[in-house]
C-alpha cells in the first residue's frame, strides 16, 4: 500500500514535508506513544502518535524521527495541535533531510478510526497481490509444463515488471536479454545454483532497493522456473553428449559390427560420416598425476578440464572444420575430415594443432601431448588411425616426455624399435652406447650426456657447443674422446646409425640406465 493511498483515504490529513512520496510503500501500521516506543518498531510501518511523549521536551522529537528512519519505517502521522502550540520547525528540517514524512493528523481523529480503514485496505491488498501471484506462479508453471523455452519465461518476468534483463546460461554459455545495458554493481543481479553449484545468473536494470516485495516474490518464481530449465538444458546436453559418446568409442573401437548399423546409428545423431577421416588425441599432460596429489581440487580441476575441451572444441570449429569428438578420461578424441587420403594433409593439419596449443596455454595452465593417426579413406576403418594415434602419444612421451605433437609416420620406425624392447634377446647395436654409459660410471664423466647432445643436433659440433654452453674446442675433445672410448670412428656414416639407434632404444627403455 503506498503512502499516498492513505493521504487519499483521509483527505484531511496534511503532509508537512516537501519531497516526493509516489514510491514509499507502506506494510504495517502501529501506534507508538511510549518513550521507548521506537524500540518495537518492526520496518515498513506508518507509525502514529499523539505528540504526548513531547510534551516535556519538544527537543527530543528530532532524536526520535532518527530513531524511527533508522529502524526503517515511512512515515510518522502526528496530532500537532494536541500538545504543540506551532508545527516545530526542527521537526519538519530532520524530517526534509532524512527524507522521513511527517503527516499532521487533525485532532479530533481517534486512533481506531485511523488504523481500521488502513489496516482493512492492507488486508485487501495482500489478499490481492496473493491472488495476483498465485496465478503468475501457475503462469510459470505451465511454461514448464508446456515445455517453452527459457527465453519464454524470462519475457514473461519482463512483461511483469517492465524491466530490462540479461540472463547468462554458464553451463551452454549463452546470453539472453531485452536490451542491452551497462552493468555495474549496484542493480540487482541474483544467481541461480545446481548442487551448490553457480550455473546462471539474472540481472535487472534497476536497483534493489527499487523493486517491491511483489517483484521480488516474482523474480522468485521466475528463477524457480528458470533452475528447473537448465537443470532440464544440463541433462540432455549430457544425454545427448553420452549417447554420442559411447557411438564415437564404438567406431574407435571398432565396436561396429556393420555398415549398416554405422549409418543406422549416425543418423539418430544427424552426423556425416563419409569421406576421408583421421584421428587426432589430445591427451592433457599429468592429469591423473594431479588428481592423486590434489584430492580437494578435484572438482575444480575436472571444471578446468571441461572448460580446456570446450575450448580446444572452439577453436579447432574456427580454423578447419566441426569435428565428430569422443571424450575419454583425460584425453579429447577427435575424428577430422580431409579432402584426400594423401597424409601429407597432416602438416596442414599439425599447424592448426599447434595453434590450438599455444591458445590453451595462454588460457589454462595445462598442457598435451598430442597424437596424430594417418588418414583412412573409410570411417570404419578409423580404429587403426586411433591406434596409430595412441601410438604416438605412448611413444612421443617416452622419447619427449610431455608437450609435443607426434604423427604416426613419424614414430613408426620407434615403435617398431620399442617392440624389440620386450624381446628376451638384446640387440648388439646398443653395446658400445652401454660401453659409454658404463665408462662414465665407473670415471664420474658426461661423454653418453655429449652424445645425446651430437644426435639431438644432428652431429653438429657447433651446435652442440652452443646447447652445452660449452667451448667448441671442448666439444671436439669430447667427440675425439668418445670415438676413443667405444673404438669406432664417429665420422663413419654406420657408426653413426647404429650409436643413434642404440641412443634411441636405450631412451625407449629407460630401465636400461637408471
Amino acid at each position: 500500500m503506498k503512502l499516498t493511498e492513505i493521504l487519499d483515504m483521509f483527505e484531511d490529513f496534511e503532509l508537512l514535508t516537501n519531497f516526493n512520496i509516489d514510491e514509499l510503500e507502506i506494510l504495517h501500521t502501529t501506534v507508538l506513544d511510549a518513550p521507548d516506543g521506537a524500540t518495537f518498531a518492526c520496518g515498513n510501518e506508518f507509525v502514529i502518535s499523539s505528540g504526548y511523549i513531547f510534551k516535556q521536551n519538544e527537543k527530543e522529537i528530532a532524536n526520535y524521527i532518527k530513531r524511527l528512519k533508522k529502524l526503517g519505517c515511512c512515515a510518522l502521522g502526528i496530532k500537532i495541535e494536541r500538545y504543540f502550540s506551532d508545527i516545530p520547525e526542527e521537526m519538519i528540517k530532520i524530517a526534509n533531510e532524512l527524507k522521513f514524512p511527517i503527516i499532521n493528523i487533525p485532532i479530533y481523529y481517534p486512533f481506531s478510526a485511523i488504523l481500521t480503514p488502513i489496516l482493512a485496505k492492507l488486508i485487501d491488498s495482500k489478499v490481492d497481490n496473493l491472488t495476483k501471484t498465485e496465478k503468475i506462479r501457475n503462469n510459470f508453471i505451465r511454461i514448464v509444463l508446456e515445455n517453452k523455452s527459457l527465453e519464454t519465461t524470462l519475457d514473461y518476468l519482463y512483461n511483469l515488471l517492465n524491466i530490462d534483463y540479461i540472463f547468462y546460461d554458464y553451463f551452454l554459455d549463452k546470453k539472453y536479454y531485452k536490451k542491452k545495458f551497462t552493468e555495474s554493481q549496484r542493480l540487482f543481479s541474483k544467481s541461480v545454483f545446481s548442487k551448490n553449484k553457480e550455473i546462471g545468473k539474472l540481472v535487472l536494470n534497476t536497483t534493489k532497493s527499487k523493486l517491491s516485495d511483489f517483484d521480488n516474490t516474482i523474480i522468485e518464481y521466475a528463477l524457480e522456473i528458470v533452475l528447473i530449465q537448465v537443470e532440464k538444458e544440463i541433462t540432455i546436453v549430457k544425454l545427448k553428449e553420452n549417447y554420442l559418446n559411447d557411438f564415437i568409442s564404438d567406431i574407435l573401437s571398432g565396436n561396429v559390427h556393420s555398415r549398416e548399423e554405422l549409418l543406422t546409428r549416425a543418423k539418430l545423431f544427424n552426423i556425416e560420416i563419409s569421406g576421408y577421416n583421421s584421428v587426432v588425441i589430445f591427451d592433457i599432460d599429468n592429469f591423473k598425476y594431479n588428481l592423486v596429489q590434489n584430492p580437494l581440487e578435484n572438482i575444480k580441476l575436472e571444471e578446468v578440464k571441461r572448460k580446456v575441451f570446450e575450448k580446444i572444441l572452439q577453436n579447432f570449429e574456427i580454423l578447419k572444420s566441426k569435428a565428430l569428438y569422443y571424450k575419454k578420461s583425460d584425453s579429447l578424441v577427435l575424428i577430422t575430415k580431409h579432402n584426400s587420403n594423401d597424409n601429407t594433409l597432416l602438416y596442414k593439419l599439425e599447424s592448426i594443432v599447434k595453434r590450438i596449443k599455444q591458445i590453451i596455454k595462454e588460457n589454462f595452465d595445462f598442457t598435451f601431448t598430442v597424437g596424430m593417426g594417418n588418414i583412412r579413406e573409410d570411417i570404419i576403418d578409423i580404429d587403426k588411425s586411433y591406434q596409430e594415434a595412441m601410438d604416438c602419444i605412448k611413444i612421443g612421451r617416452l622419447l619427449q616426455e610431455n608437450d609435443g605433437i607426434f604423427k604416426y609416420d613419424d614414430i613408426e620406425f620407434f615403435k617398431i624399435l620399442n617392440n624389440t624392447i620386450n624381446s628376451s634377446k638384446t640387440p648388439s647395436f646398443i653395446n658400445d652406447v652401454l660401453k659409454l654409459v658404463n665408462y662414465d660410471k665407473e670415471k664420474d664423466t658426461s661423454y653418453f650426456e655429449t652424445l645425446t647432445h651430437l644426435i639431438e643436433n644432428n652431429w653438429s659440433l657447433k651446435q652442440t657447443s652452443k646447447k652445452q654452453f660449452l667451448h667448441y674446442n671442448t666439444i671436439k675433445y669430447r667427440f675425439e674422446k668418445i670415438s676413443e672410448i667405444i673404438n669406432k670412428d664417429l665420422d663413419d656414416y654406420n657408426t653413426r646409425f647404429l650409436l643413434e639407434l642404440g641412443y634411441r632404444y636405450i631412451k625407449l627403455n629407460k630401465n636400461m640406465i637408471d
